[in-house]
């Protein structure tokens, strides 16, 4: 997690490297809303989890490359 300077925490999740391909990006980061740390903690736990599911999924489906517009839903449903 880290803190922007307006204070609002963010989550970051790195992309594995067998997933670089599909993601195109190395780094995930998503707002996680809220100026509050312990509630900041809990969205990020919650999206460390649904990011796990996600990387699993793809690997299960062995999704080669995702488009650009493709990603942004992903991530958003994550």
């Amino acid at each position: 997690m880290s803190r922007s300077s307006s204070g609002r925490w963010a989550f970051r999740q790195r992309v594995p490297l067998d997933l670089k391909p599909v993601f195109g990006c190395h780094l995930l980061k998503r707002s996680l809303r809220t100026n509050d740390l312990p509630l900041a903690r809990v969205r990020a736990l919650l999206l460390a989890a649904s990011y796990a599911r996600l990387f699993g999924l793809l690997r299960d489906q062995r999704v080669a490359k995702l488009s650009k517009d493709r990603r942004g839903q992903v991530l958003v449903d994550a």
